[in-house]
């Protein structure tokens, strides 16, 4: 199986969700960071986590109750 390498979470939302199915909200994170930067959130009922990739890109994500990972449409993000 080939390395799956992380650019453009929104871009590439389909495969990533596939990619990390049956993770650990811990494991998807920590995999997220070999390939760019997470900000995590501070406060809040819903956890929204920043994903800034090693390109520059930038995008919104977060977790459902059972851990299944949910990409926000981030076109605000600057």
């Amino acid at each position: 199986m080939s390395e799956f390498v992380l650019i453009h979470l929104s871009a590439q939302r389909e495969h990533v969700i596939n990619h990390v199915k049956g993770w650990s909200i811990t494991e998807v994170i920590n995999w997220m960071r070999q390939y760019g930067t997470v900000a995590e959130p501070k406060n809040g009922s819903l956890m929204v986590y920043i994903f800034e990739s090693n390109a520059g890109f930038k995008d919104a994500f977060h977790f459902t109750e059972n851990g299944n990972l949910i990409v926000v449409n981030s076109g605000w993000l600057s």
